[in-house]
């Protein structure tokens, strides 16, 4: 045993680890290298806002936790520092700022201009005294107090006015004394420290107690007075250059604390030059040599110094100023390091680094733990070996890697002791498995190899041991290895890609759930279940749940029994035992990092997470995650897989690679301070503003500003604001708002600034709050109220100046316009006298255009019957069709007349009114009488429908009846063949309603409005009967007002309509017409005529026409007319009949007559509709087209020829000359066809005769024939039904084509064509006459030269003798 423990001590090495050795206090440092002015702090003040104010021997400094802003004096400003050493800074009640300076004086800060006033000297008699400020105080009852080298002043701060106050030594003497300090206990006390003793001040009686050092007991240490305080005890300290003072106020003594050989709790240095209160019965004192902690209780003294391989250890010793402010921060002034920062706050982790070994390697890759039985920590690193933490003695003894028999290994990956805590398990990085016995500090070792007792892989990643003491191995290749506790045959489980087995061999962790199941993460294969029930294994991975990662680092069960997934870019997982699903928790969740490393449980039911990027803490209560990194001391931001450690006191340990941290559970500290939030700079285009200079919107300080004012062009500006939250202040959050612009808070982390640019004019609130860098929100917002101005040309006053200018102009301009405007109406109405009368003019001519037309046709159909009768010898059953003739247009012509001047007495309001009562429903049924043949002839449902068979009404009969007759005249017209037409009568108290209803094509909407007008006709409405005049309804609408009545109508497309006169019953009340109706009629003639002629249908169409007879087609919609002109040209030619332009248009398409003659006015489509259809159609282009009209001016005609007419006929007209001219057209289309067929014969060019009467469309067309007939001269099967196939005609519209413009049929036409090719073919010379007559469709060559012989008049063979000799 002696000699194990020798060989121990042989292989340990003691080495040397920098380590926190007081945990209580680290502290952060502010120094010229963060912008302090001076390293020499010789005061400290925290003002009303939070600002923090050091005084140096360089200046003064405010610090609002980012940055300083450094206060010097400058030469010919007033307004600066009176000097640059500051001795002293007080704040008093009111919250004003007052610096003492070394020699400079008193000076007070004028916050709202940023700047320093200068307290005026103080003059005694006539001398004036320049004084050094080392101590400023105002006390309870208000008096100022300042202590100057010199002695000790009363200053009225209005007036800046010194009263010195006259120290006098006990025998009544004045003295002077150099005051220190002062300070009013809570008993009202001033105090005032000199370097001549200690002094309580009588305010009242003006007399001092002195308190000096005698050297006896209880006496006063030293007479150099530094610092004197008051603790949360009641307890008098003072400060000297002897020692720390408690004062007895019972006693009038004082307890002396003074710096003692060999005792380590006495203060370290008698100079005490600084004493802040630190709560809980401590004091923190100040000295030339540390910084103390004093325990009132026990009288011991906790000393921090600087620590030169500790770089947040004090950066100096020698302590100057002291401040605890309320948020528990110690604020620590020094001789020569700046600001020293205790922060009582902040988290803060013990750390561990810089493994300095003897041997001259070092290393901080710390890799795993173990802990012993008396609690010392085994620490595993790479490149650094074994070591072992003796906590006691925070020593560090290391593990030599060079020694065969002992460790072997400088890279120690995973670390186990055993339950029993007997055995070290020691895994290393390809130096196999090492066991250490801790009872004899002896090794074994085991290796890879193919032996039973053999590992199967030498690097160990992964140590555990399982409920029944078996050793479970993780190898990085070689699976898992299990060192049975019973057996020396070591278990391996391999991935062979068997089922329910073990999915990859790269092993980093292990964990056993309470069911004995064993958990193994992979690297690469996600997580692999171990059931020793069955010796079989599940997996989970990304392919068959939803784990983020395959590859695992860690894996840890809770106190609730979930089970922790620590992955690699897969965040964190909670695994959901019930729906066997994972939770992903990531940096969108407030993870810092993606990348877990390795999670312990803490005793307050927090998990503790190691990741790339800082520890987080996990609350399992709260589900909420709190990060800590660089700033809470943590090695670094990255920690190594694995490293990690809950000791036997509940510490929590986690390694890295530079070192690791030890959690103390009871150190962590979460900040609940809010901060507050102020402004400390305002910008215009990115430059800061200075207080009052020229143009400048700031006026005082923007902390002090509670409304800013911009100009309009002021509009880009940035705001700077502050938390004056000093625990880590770099991660204060931040959130602004500015209302009237921003619709949300701009939440922005810890961006200090806000811009904004481009703001349109108006009043704007600026809001900003902020949160410590634990998020904790303060609810206080710091506002600022900003307007921006509007330009002058956009202000109230400039608005009512534009408004004054604006109504002077419009006056001004009314004047203008009011003579120009008379002036124009006087114009205008001579214009529109002018252009009245030629509407009138329009109007008049238009009328009688179309009431000629109407007109014409009867005249027609009287001069030229008599004409006859007069001039030809004719039948007496003749004369007597033509006098019936005659007669009934004769008739139809007076009715016109009689209309007319009708209608012309009523516009006048001279028609006749005579009224009487009749039975309505008799009257109605005689008017229906007249209709009902017209309706039997069309299959018309004619009926009537009547209230009672008796109504009575008071009207005018003979305008009742226009009005009825006009009405069904007008459903007639639109009712088709087979429809239904009604007339019901309806009856009220008051009203009688006649209803006139039909079925037909009824009215749009649109024109329903517009019918009753003069002349409108409904476009694209076709009449089944005579065309409307569109004057019938207007009349009616006149005849039913004269009676006192109205006319409404209801409608609708397709289905029908209903017109309804409205009449009252109890007599008639004639209505005097509107004068703006009158008016509108007096400058119209409108033209009435009733036609009433009966129509004859003459549809004919004789399918079977004599082939040597012309045929005209005969286009008429007059029915008289037309059979008038039929019967006169029946006698010359074959004649088919149209009775509107549509269905003239389709029958000359379908039978291609020799000519056509159209009337132009027809419903459906008009003649000039019709000309223009059949000329630019191919197949009826040749047709010759007479046009009748009784329209005959110039312009009429015209537009007849434009349109293709061949001869324009006006009405009334003779037959014979009608006759004449179809004849003469006729003769006309021949002798052209014989000229074709005489030229067509003769040509010897092989194309078509340039015939220049024949127009470019039949031009076309016999070009296209000759084509296709040349196209198929070797098609055996083409005949004439295929060429007119080709060219989409019938062959009755072919022939008649062919016929009409060659004077040929068309066989012979097409035999033409193809013994011209073949004469061409001829003409040559490279053919002979049989191959030409086989190329050109004949079966024989000799019927070839028949059909040649007989076309050309001479043989194949003689015409090419004939043409040879032509050419010679």
């Amino acid at each position: 045993m002696q000699r194990c423990l020798c060989f121990l001590i042989a292989c340990l090495i003691t080495i040397q680890l920098t380590a926190q050795t007081i945990p209580i206090a680290r502290f952060s440092h502010l120094t010229t290298a963060e912008g302090l002015s001076q390293s020499t702090v010789t005061c400290i003040l925290k003002d009303k806002y939070g600002f923090m104010w050091f005084g140096t021997m360089d200046g003064l400094n405010k610090y609002d936790g980012y940055q300083f802003k450094i206060y010097r004096t400058k030469q010919n400003n007033k307004k600066s520092l009176p000097n640059n050493q500051i001795k002293s800074l007080y704040e008093d009640p009111h919250g004003e700022l007052w610096i003492g300076t070394m020699g400079g004086g008193l000076a007070r800060y004028d916050r709202d201009n940023d700047s320093f006033e200068h307290v005026i000297k103080p003059q005694i008699g006539n001398n004036s005294i320049d004084v050094s400020v080392n101590a400023i105080l105002e006390d309870s009852k208000g008096n100022f107090w300042v202590g100057t080298y010199a002695d000790l002043y009363s200053m009225d701060k209005k007036t800046g006015h010194l009263t010195r106050y006259q120290f006098r030594d006990t025998k009544g003497r004045a003295i002077t004394a150099v005051v220190t300090s002062i300070f009013e206990d809570d008993r009202r006390n001033l105090w005032v420290g000199t370097e001549n003793g200690l002094i309580l001040l009588n305010k009242e009686t003006q007399r001092s107690t002195y308190f000096t050092s005698t050297g006896a007991r209880g006496a006063l240490s030293n007479n150099k007075i530094n610092v004197i305080t008051q603790d949360g005890d009641g307890y008098l300290w003072v400060g000297t250059y002897g020692g720390l003072n408690r004062f007895d106020y019972r006693t009038n003594t004082f307890t002396t604390y003074r710096k003692e050989q060999g005792n380590s709790k006495a203060i370290s240095n008698n100079v005490v030059l600084s004493i802040v209160p630190g709560g809980e019965h401590k004091l923190w004192v100040g000295t030339e040599e540390a910084l103390e902690l004093f325990d009132c209780q026990t009288g011991h003294f906790t000393h921090y110094q600087n620590n030169f391989a500790d770089e947040e250890s004090l950066n100096h010793n020698s302590i100057y100023a002291l401040l605890l402010d309320k948020e528990g921060i110690l604020w620590i002034g020094t001789f020569a390091g700046g600001i020293n920062k205790y922060d009582l706050n902040h988290t803060y982790f013990q750390v561990f680094k810089n493994f300095h070994v003897t041997s001259g390697q070092s290393t901080s890759t710390i890799t795993s733990f173990a802990e012993q039985a008396d609690g010392d920590i085994w620490v595993g690193s790479d490149g650094g070996s074994l070591n072992l933490w003796k906590r006691a003695t925070n020593e560090f003894i290391h593990w030599d890697p060079n020694d065969k028999m002992g460790l072997n290994s400088f890279s120690v990956l995973s670390l186990l002791t055993t339950r029993d805590k007997k055995s070290l398990w020691i895994g290393t990085y390809e130096r196999g498995l090492k066991r250490l016995d801790l009872s004899t500090g002896t090794f074994s070792h085991f290796y890879s190899g193919k032996g039973p007792l053999q590992l199967s892989n030498n690097t160990i990643y992964a140590l555990t041991e399982d409920r029944q003491g078996n050793i479970w191995l993780g190898t990085n290749g070689g699976g898992v290895n299990i060192i049975q506790k019973n057996t020396p045959e070591i278990r391996k489980h391999r991935a062979d890609g068997q089922a329910h087995a073990l999915n990859n061999n790269y092993i980093r962790a292990f964990y056993e759930d309470d069911n004995g199941d064993m958990w193994i993460a992979t690297y690469g294969g996600g997580i692999n279940i171990y059931h020793p029930a069955d010796n079989r294994f599940t997996c989970y991975n990304r392919a068959n749940s939803n784990l983020q990662s395959d590859i695992i680092n860690t894996i840890y069960g809770d106190s609730d029994r979930n089970i922790w997934i620590g992955t690699i870019d897969g965040g964190l997982h909670r695994f959901d035992r019930q729906r066997k699903t994972f939770v992903n928790y990531r940096e969108e969740q407030g993870l810092p990092s993606n990348v877990i490393n390795s999670i312990v449980e803490d005793n307050n039911r927090h998990l503790w997470i190691s990741t790339n990027n800082g520890v987080s803490q996990y609350s399992l209560d709260q589900h909420t995650f709190s990060n800590y990194n660089r700033y809470n001391g943590l090695q670094g931001k990255e920690f190594l897989a694995g490293a990690d450690l809950k000791t036997s006191k509940g510490e929590i340990l986690f390694g890295g690679n530079n070192g690791f941290n030890v959690l103390h559970m009871a150190n962590i500290r979460r900040n609940v301070h809010a901060p507050p939030v102020i402004f400390t700079d305002f910008q215009l285009f990115n430059r800061p503003v200075v207080i009052g200079a020229e143009n400048s919107p700031l006026t005082r300080n923007i902390n002090e500003t509670k409304e800013l004012v911009l100009d309009y062009d002021q509009t880009v500006f940035t705001i700077e604001f502050a938390a004056l939250g000093y625990t880590i202040p770099e991660q204060n959050q931040y959130a602004y708002l500015l209302e009237g612009f921003d619709k949300e808070w701009n939440y922005v982390g810890n961006n200090r600034r806000a811009t904004y640019t481009n703001l349109d004019a108006g009043t704007y609130t600026f809001k900003v709050r902020a949160a410590n860098s634990d998020g904790i929100w303060n609810s206080k917002e710091a506002i600022l109220k900003i307007v921006v101005a509007p330009p002058f040309w956009r202000t109230a006053w400039a608005y009512c100046l534009y408004g004054l200018i604006t109504a002077v102009i419009l006056y001004l301009l009314f004047l203008e316009i009011k003579s120009r405007e008379k002036l124009k109406n006087d114009v205008l109405l001579e214009r529109l006298a002018a252009k009245k009368n030629e509407e009138i003019n329009a109007i008049k001519v238009n009328f009688f255009t179309n009431i000629s037309h109407e007109l014409r046709t009867p005249l027609s159909l009287i001069l030229d019957p008599l004409r006859k009768i007069i001039h030809q010898d004719i039948s007496m059953d003749q004369v007597k069709t033509y006098s019936r003739l005659v007669y009934k247009n004769a008739d139809r012509l007076l009715n016109l007349v009689n209309q007319l001047l009708d209608f012309r007495r009523l516009e006048n309001g001279a028609a006749s009114f005579k009224a009487h009562t009749v039975n309505v429903v008799e009257l109605i049924n005689e008017i229906c009488e007249a209709f009902k043949e017209r309706a039997q002839v069309r299959e018309i449902d004619f009926s009537t429908r009547y209230a009672s068979p008796v109504i009575r009404l008071s009207i005018d009969e003979d305008k009742f009846e226009k009005i009825l007759s006009n009405l069904l005249s007008n459903a007639f017209k639109f009712t088709p063949n087979g429809g239904k037409i009604e007339v019901a009568v309806e009856r009220s108290e008051t009203v009688v309603e006649i209803h006139v209803i039909d079925n037909g094509i009824g009215i749009p909407e649109s024109d329903r409005e517009r019918i009753f007008e003069i002349f409108y006709k409904v476009d694209g409405v076709h009449p089944y009967e005579n065309k409307s005049s569109g004057i019938g309804l207007a009349l009616t609408k006149e005849l039913v007002e004269l009676h006192g009545g109205k006319i409404t109508v209801q409608s609708e497309v397709g289905r029908g309509s209903d017109f309804t006169v409205h009449l009252a019953t109890q007599g008639t009340i004639l209505q005097d017409k509107d004068d703006a109706f009158v008016a509108r009629y007096e400058e119209l003639l409108s033209p009435l005529f009733r036609q009433e002629t009966e129509q004859i249908q003459a549809s004919e169409t004789d399918t079977h026409l004599k082939e040597d007879r012309p045929i005209v087609l005969l286009i008429e919609d007059n029915p008289d007319l037309q059979a008038y002109i039929r019967h006169e040209l029946s006698a010359y030619f074959e004649i088919l009949s149209a009775t509107n332009g549509l269905d003239g248009l389709e029958l000359a398409r379908q039978s291609v007559p020799d000519l056509v003659v159209s009337d132009i006015m027809m419903p459906k489509m008009n003649g000039l509709q019709v000309c223009q259809e059949l000329k630019a159609d191919e197949r009826t282009s040749h047709i010759p087209i007479v046009l009748l009209t009784a329209k005959q001016t110039d312009d009429n005609k015209i537009e007849g020829y434009t349109h293709g007419a061949d001869a324009y006929i006006p009405k009334p007209f003779a037959m014979d000359l009608l006759i004449a001219r179809i004849t003469n057209l006729l003769l006309s289309r021949r002798k052209l066809r014989e000229l074709f067929d005489s030229t067509h014969r003769q040509d010897t060019s092989g194309k078509l005769p340039e015939l220049n009467n024949l127009g470019a469309i039949d031009r076309d067309f016999l070009q296209k024939v000759e084509h296709l007939v040349e196209e198929n001269l070797n098609n055996k099967g083409f005949n004439v039904d295929l060429l007119a196939e080709l060219l989409h005609m019938s062959r009755r519209q072919l022939y008649r084509k062919i016929k009409a413009l060659t004077n040929q049929g068309v066989q012979e036409y097409i035999l033409g064509v193809s013994l011209k090719h073949a004469r061409n073919m001829l003409l040559t010379g490279k053919y002979t006459i049989a191959e030409i007559a086989y190329r050109v469709g004949f079966s024989e060559p000799s019927n070839f030269s028949r059909s040649f012989s007989k076309y050309f008049g001479m043989s194949p063979k003689n015409y090419l003798e004939w043409a040879e000799k032509q050419n010679n």
